[in-house]
C-alpha cells in the first residue's frame, strides 16, 4: 500500500511539472462597469462581520485545499476595459498636416489614412499593390503629437492607475507616446513593439477612442500561445484602456463597421528595478495555478477511487453580480483571476486513468436557511437548501438547464457567506433567513458526458 501511495504522489508531482512547463499565460484584470448591488426587501442580519472566504471545515481535504488557493488567488498582469468616461476630447498634430479633433468626420479620417499610408510606404519600402489586407494606419510616436490642457495630468492618473493593476504599486511611471493607431473597416493592426527590452520600460498603456458607430474589431492581448479577447462594441464607454507588461502583444481584428482611434504609450519607472517585480508577480500567478491544478487532481482521484461522491463545487466570490448579467469581462479584478485560473486548468485532464474534465461556471446561488424554535425559542432545528437561479459557462455560454437546479449542501465550499442576509418571519415558530450570492462552480465530468451536456443545453434554447 505504501508503495502504490507513493507512486501515485510521484505522479502527481510530474503531472504538476508538466502543468507548469506547458502553461504560461496572462491573467487579465477587469474593473470595468462594477457589480450590481443586492436589495434587500427585508430585515438585513449578520451584515456587519463579513463571513470568511475560507471554508468552515477544519479538514485537510482537497476541497478545503482548492477553496483555500481560490482565496488567495493573486491578481494578474493585463488590466483592461477601465471607462475613461471623464477623458476629454484630445488634438492630435500629424507633422503639421492637419489636426484631427476627436470626435471627428470622414473627411479628416481619409486625409490622415492617405498621410500615414505614403508615411509608411517611404519609411519602411511597403510595396502597398501586393499588399492583400491593408495594414492599419500606424505614425511613429516621434512624429506625433497630442495636445492638451488637462491631457498630461489626466493621463498621468491613468498611468498611476494601469501601475498599481500591472503590481507596481504606488510606485510612480512615467509615459512616452508611442503610436497612434487608427482603425478602420478591413484593416489589422500588430503590435509588437513592446519585444524590445528597455530595463525602464515595464509596460504599455493603450488608450481607445471608441466611437459609437464601430462594430467588432476585438482586441486580442497574448503571452504566448494564449489570449484573451475584449470586444470594444461591448463596453458601455467610449473610452477605456488596456494594460500590459512588456512582454504581452496586442492585436486587432478587423472592424466590420466605423472605425478607432488608439493612443500607445510606454510605461516607465524612473530606475530599472521594475523588471523583477514583474517577473516576481508572473511567479506567484504561476505558482498558485500550479497548486490549483495540483488539487483538483487530488480531487479527482478521490472521486475515482470511490472515497468521495462526485458532486460539483461551489465557490463564493467576493462580489455579488445580477445572474443575468455575469460574465468574465464584468468580475472585478479579484474575481477575474479566480475564473481565469479555473478556466486554465479546465484544458486539462483529471484523474489517475485521466477519464475527467473539469468545467468551470458563474452561478447564481440562493441558501435559505430555516430555523426552527420550540415554545421556550429554543433552537430545535435548522433546515439548509441551495438552489441555482441561472449559470453561465466561463465561455459565456448560458446554461439554461441548470436554471433552478438544488444544489447539495457539501457543494458549498463557504456555507457561512449564506448565514447573513434577508431575515423573516413565517411563522411564530420558524425564521427563515435567504440570501443570494454569485459563485464559481467547478465540475468534474466523463469525457463523454461533455458533448452530451452541450447538446443538451442547445435543445432547451
Amino acid at each position: 500500500m505504501a508503495g502504490r501511495d507513493k507512486a501515485q504522489a510521484d505522479g502527481r508531482v510530474k503531472k504538476r511539472n508538466t502543468f507548469r512547463a506547458n502553461h504560461r499565460r496572462i491573467v487579465v484584470e477587469s474593473e470595468s462597469s462594477g457589480p450590481a448591488p443586492e436589495h434587500p426587501v427585508e430585515d438585513q442580519v449578520g451584515r456587519d462581520q463579513p463571513a470568511s472566504m475560507l471554508p468552515t471545515s477544519e479538514s485537510t481535504s482537497p476541497l478545503t485545499h482548492i477553496a483555500t488557493s481560490l482565496a488567495a488567488f493573486p491578481t494578474g498582469e493585463v488590466a483592461y476595459g477601465r471607462g475613461l468616461e471623464y477623458l476629454p476630447m484630445p488634438e492630435i498634430e500629424l507633422l503639421n498636416h492637419g489636426v484631427i479633433i476627436e470626435p471627428y468626420d470622414e473627411g479628416q479620417l481619409q486625409v490622415v489614412k492617405d498621410y500615414a499610408r505614403e508615411l509608411r510606404a517611404k519609411r519602411y519600402g511597403i510595396d502597398w499593390k501586393a499588399v492583400k489586407r491593408t495594414p492599419t494606419w500606424t505614425i511613429p510616436g516621434s512624429v506625433v503629437e497630442v495636445r492638451h490642457r488637462y491631457w498630461e495630468d489626466i493621463l498621468a492618473e491613468y498611468a498611476q492607475e494601469a501601475g498599481r493593476y500591472l503590481g507596481f504599486g504606488e510606485r510612480k511611471l512615467t509615459t512616452r507616446l508611442q503610436n497612434l493607431h487608427l482603425w478602420e473597416k478591413g484593416s489589422m493592426w500588430r503590435d509588437f513593439h513592446n519585444e524590445y527590452y528597455d530595463p525602464t520600460r515595464v509596460g504599455t498603456l493603450l488608450i481607445i477612442l471608441k466611437r459609437s458607430c464601430s462594430r467588432g474589431g476585438e482586441i486580442a492581448v497574448g503571452c504566448g500561445d494564449k489570449e484573451m479577447l475584449f470586444d470594444p462594441a461591448s463596453s458601455k464607454y467610449r473610452h477605456f484602456f488596456i494594460a500590459s507588461h512588456n512582454h504581452a502583444k496586442h492585436d486587432t481584428l478587423p472592424l466590420t463597421s466605423g472605425h478607432r482611434l488608439g493612443l500607445a504609450y510606454d510605461l516607465r519607472l524612473d530606475t530599472h528595478d521594475g523588471k523583477p517585480l514583474v517577473y516576481d508577480m508572473l511567479e506567484r500567478v504561476a505558482d498558485a495555478e500550479t497548486e490549483l491544478y495540483y488539487h483538483i487532481t487530488c480531487w479527482a482521484e478521490e472521486i475515482e477511487l470511490g472515497r468521495r461522491a462526485n458532486h460539483p463545487l461551489l465557490f463564493v466570490l467576493g462580489t455579488t453580480y445580477e445572474y443575468r448579467k455575469m460574465h468574465v469581462d464584468d468580475l472585478t479584478a479579484e474575481d477575474r483571476a479566480k475564473a481565469l485560473a479555473v478556466s486554465n486548468v479546465a484544458r486539462e485532464v483529471y484523474g489517475e486513468r485521466e477519464k475527467f474534465k473539469l468545467r468551470g461556471y458563474l452561478a447564481s446561488v440562493t441558501g435559505r436557511i430555516r430555523l426552527s424554535r420550540n415554545k421556550g425559542r429554543l433552537l430545535c432545528g435548522k433546515q439548509v437548501t441551495f438552489a441555482i437561479n441561472g449559470a453561465t459557462g466561463l465561455d459565456g455560454m448560458v446554461m439554461k438547464n441548470m436554471e433552478g437546479a438544488a444544489v447539495d449542501e457539501r457543494s458549498v465550499l463557504q456555507p457561512a457567506q449564506f448565514e447573513s442576509g434577508v431575515s423573516r418571519t413565517l411563522d411564530g415558530k420558524t425564521t427563515e433567513i435567504m440570501r443570494s450570492r454569485t459563485c464559481l462552480m467547478l465540475v468534474l465530468e466523463k469525457k463523454g458526458d461533455q458533448k452530451d451536456e452541450e447538446e443538451e443545453n442547445e435543445d432547451t434554447e
